[in-house]
């Protein structure tokens, strides 16, 4: 009998920052739902993040993403 194999793909855990808050912290699957918008908006996000980390000061309306961690599911 063959075993079946179930594949868990890893997802980011990210925290979505505006104004200094964290809105929301939960991997991309659940963001995606929770803001009803696809990968390239959830990219944009921390790609925003990675700017910020490097020193840019965002606007109070600037969205974006850090990385916490990972978890596979």
């Amino acid at each position: 009998m063959k075993k079946i194999v179930v594949r868990q793909t890893k997802l980011a855990v990210l925290e979505i920052i505006q104004g200094g808050k964290v809105l929301f912290k939960g991997n991309t699957n659940e963001i995606k739902e929770h803001y009803g918008v696809g990968q390239n908006k959830i990219n944009q996000w921390r790609g925003h993040g990675y700017e910020i980390e490097k020193g840019r000061v965002p606007r109070p309306t600037t969205i974006y993403a850090k990385t916490v961690g990972h978890v596979y599911g």
